[in-house]
């Protein structure tokens, strides 16, 4: 085991008094670790909302987590995404960059799609390693007016499951039952009554059932079977179902997670198993995730308890599993500990009207060590249907990994917690029996690692023009300080691993000989994707495969399906009064790569009479050029104290310093826009001391940093660039529609500063009520979810 991991979890190995490494369980433990020896990955999406009309993108940032050592997985830089139709058929695919275990993107849902259910998916090739399906899945509703819509199967069907807790039911043993009581669209459905009855109809025990179907009884000792359970639904319908006959030997397990500081773990047996297994070992694993501590003693009684402190447990799921003296797994139970899980918390302060167009919230973000947070928001009216219940960050993260079956609206078990919820999360555990472990697979050893971490892309090439013993291949983005070279060694064939680029980049690719000229070469080249998501086998879960509903009421299918935003070719006026110098200030060349810190200048008539060139403009806007005489060399360094020289772009290609001295001197009106950004918040880990973006002209390509020695090539298979979020252009912010389906803003990526603050900013259009869906994570791990509601009067 990797000492940092050791070292993180040492108080793991004291979990148990009377800890022992005798030979066999020694050899469980060994064999646990090894299977789970390398990193776990697993992802979670946040979306924007999730039912949509075609024509809408589906915006979402995307967070990548090592459940190992519970903080973002820095090892993969490639995401793989895509939204699938109802029978698996990918519709849509993308390959997005992770950085620092985050990533966000959309997808554009085309006129072409019909209305009903699909599936957003997200993984990492090095997820496909592992038999632990991790793979993020989320079903969203796409609404198409063009299309017959699919009619509402109102009918309804049942399914009553009984669940002994640790997966048995022994003759004579008290034990404890789950029940779980869902309809055919997987959805909990509540009774008005239930108990267990026996044969000559004598109720037994009663049954409770909470909102979500979920309910447990205890079953006596001497109870007589047949049993069966019985439930009467508000609707009169009664829904029965038999009791599984008990085992005639065997060990129940029973576990009281329910005290504050302790875990009670029961197991009880009867008179016939007792005699057998007397003197015999057994082992109890507490584990997860390759870290596991082990309890070794025999069962002379009946009963055998057993007491660990919480503040001992993993964080988190904690699975327990009870094994045989031939280490066969005989029972499995789950628990939740909610000490010690890194959770933090949001503070959304009261909303500020920036100007008469928008609205700023200042939320202070508080992580367990105060680090530095990345945080995604979805700003939806108060009344919106666009967004179903759903995973959060947390459960996601902290829950869903261990589970075999799906959770209906897992989310709510950490927001507001409080002992009702840790019951019902208990509930949950309980009915899902074993967890998503398989123990066949852990005892056969470590996984075949078939994929290895991507980072970026591949590129092949052969050079068809005459090359020269000593040159060597030149290859860069547009960025002369990180050019890369490859020496050919007579060869004319060359590969490039771990490129990181986006589709459409150019890139430029020279041969320089052993004086350090470059020259033109003739070239071509194959970008290579590797791991291809389509070729993966993908099957939708079952639980989400039920019949197509808008979930609106009946009486408003029609509002429903009316069209939300304005169409194209269609043009609405609202008393707008336009002038020509609005006109002239609207910015339109902003890439994905330009935030709120930026602050963009659009050169039009009125800048220009204050400014005739490039360099007065930067020097009125906190820079100044400098120029290195006995070097001849020009920079623009940030006025703040001790800067370094800031970042400059032309056309979104990184300005050498050789392209620097010919811009100082240029007229401004070469030039479109400029954004200025000086406090290092730009997102570029490189760009401390600030960065400017520059635009020219549509078609001005001659300030360009381009070369003449460089071939040029365009980057296919790669990254697909962000997209700077845009909203519809709704008929109205007062319809019901609107209220019901709109998008008032999508944040992707606001990320606190040293105090643990950052401010987000939404269009002001006069909503009344809105609601801030938000989640995200921070350096250390800490994982933050946030419903906030806010008036906007």
């Amino acid at each position: 085991m990797n000492a940092k991991y050791l070292i993180f979890f040492l108080p793991i190995l004291f979990l148990f008094n009377g800890f022992t490494q005798k030979s066999y369980s020694q050899q469980l433990k060994t064999a646990y670790e090894e299977h789970f020896q390398h990193q776990r990955e697993t992802v979670y999406l946040h979306l924007n909302k999730t039912s949509f009309y075609i024509g809408e993108e589906v915006w979402w940032t995307a967070y990548i987590y090592d459940k190992k050592i519970g903080k973002p997985s820095i090892e993969t830089t490639n995401l793989h995404c895509g939204i699938y139709d109802i029978d698996g058929n990918q519709i849509k695919e993308g390959l997005f960059l992770v950085q620092n275990g985050i990533t966000s993107g959309s997808f554009k849902l085309e006129e072409t799609l019909k209305s009903g259910k699909y599936f957003v998916r997200a993984t990492t090739s090095w997820m496909q390693n592992f038999e632990e399906d991790n793979d993020f899945i989320i079903q969203i509703t796409v609404i198409n007016k063009s299309f017959d819509n699919p009619q509402v199967d109102n009918s309804l069907a049942y399914n009553l499951k009984i669940l002994p807790e640790g997966g048995h039911i022994v003759k004579n043993t008290q034990c404890n039952i789950g029940v779980k009581l869902t309809n055919e669209k997987g959805k909990g459905t509540f009774a008005s009554e239930g108990k267990v009855i026996s044969s000559s109809n004598t109720k037994v025990a009663d049954v409770y059932l909470n909102d979500y179907g979920l309910g447990k009884f205890s079953l006596p000792a001497n109870a007589s079977f047949p049993l069966r359970v019985e439930f009467l639904l508000k609707d009169g319908t009664i829904i029965k179902k038999d009791i599984p006959a008990p085992k005639e030997k065997g060990i129940v397990l029973n576990i009281n997670n329910i005290i504050n500081d302790k875990l009670f773990i029961s197991l009880k047996t009867n008179q016939p198993t007792l005699e057998k297994i007397k003197g015999k070992e057994f082992y109890l694993a507490v584990h997860r995730d390759g870290l596991m501590a082990i309890k070794t003693f025999k069962i002379n009684d009946l009963e055998k308890e057993i007491k660990i402190d919480k503040s001992k447990l993993l964080n988190g799921t904690n699975i327990i599993t009870l094994f045989d003296e031939d280490l066969n797994p005989i029972s499995e139970r789950l628990v939740f500990n909610f000490q010690n899980i890194k959770i933090g918390k949001l503070i959304v302060e009261r909303p500020k009207r920036k100007n008469k167009d928008s609205i700023s919230f200042k939320i202070n973000a508080f992580s367990k060590s105060q680090s530095s947070l990345s945080l995604s928001v979805s700003a939806l009216p108060s009344e919106t249907k666009a967004k179903k219940s759903e995973p959060n960050i947390i459960s996601d993260f902290y829950l869903m990994p261990y589970l075999k079956s799906k959770v209906e609206n897992p989310a709510r078990y950490f927001k507001d917690k409080d002992r009702v919820k840790e019951y019902e999360l208990d509930l949950v555990l309980l009915t899902q029996g074993w967890s998503s472990y398989k123990w066949d697979s852990i005892f056969m050893g470590a996984p075949r690692i078939e994929y290895p971490f991507e980072n970026g892309i591949s590129l092949s090439g052969t050079i068809t023009s005459k090359t020269k013993k000593d040159d060597e291949l030149t290859i860069s983005l547009g960025d002369v300080a990180n050019m890369g070279f490859i020496r050919l060694n007579d060869s004319t064939n060359f590969r490039v691993n771990n490129l990181i680029s986006y589709n459409n980049d150019t890139l430029f690719l020279a041969l320089r000989n052993r004086n350090k000229k470059l020259r033109k070469p003739e070239i071509e080249t194959t970008f290579l994707k590797g791991f291809e998501l389509a070729e993966t086998n993908f099957k939708t879960p079952d639980v989400l495969n039920t019949p197509f509903d808008f979930e609106v009421d009946e009486t408003n299918v029609e509002s429903a399906i009316s069209p939300l935003f304005v169409e194209d070719r269609t043009i609405v006026l609202n008393e707008v009064e336009v002038t020509e110098e609005r006109i002239e200030k609207k910015l339109t060349r902003a890439s994905p790569l330009i935030n709120d810190a930026f602050t963009g200048i659009k050169i039009g008539e009125k800048e220009l009479r204050k400014n005739p060139t490039l360099t007065q403009l930067i020097n009125k806007n906190g820079f100044r050029v400098v120029n290195d005489l006995a070097n001849n060399i020009f920079a623009i360094i940030n006025t703040r104290p001790f800067s370094p020289p800031a970042r400059v772009f032309i056309d979104d290609f990184l300005a050498r310093p050789i392209d620097i001295k010919r811009l100082v001197e240029t007229p401004l009106d070469r030039y479109d826009e400029i954004y200025f950004e000086r406090n290092g918040l730009s997102g570029d880990v490189n760009a401390n001391g600030g960065v400017i973006r520059i635009y020219t002209k549509l078609g001005d390509a001659t300030i360009r940093p381009i070369n003449s020695s460089f071939a040029e090539k365009l980057v296919e298979n790669s990254f697909t660039r962000p997209k700077k979020f845009y909203r519809p252009d709704y008929v109205s912010y007062d319809s019901q529609d609107f209220a019901d389906y709109g998008v008032v803003h999508w944040e992707p990526n606001l990320v606190t500063n040293e105090k643990g603050e950052t401010t987000l900013i939404i269009p002001d259009n006069g909503i009344k009520n809105i609601t801030l869906f938000m989640e995200g994570m921070a350096a250390d791990g800490t994982l933050v979810s946030k419903v906030h509601e806010v008036s906007l009067d």
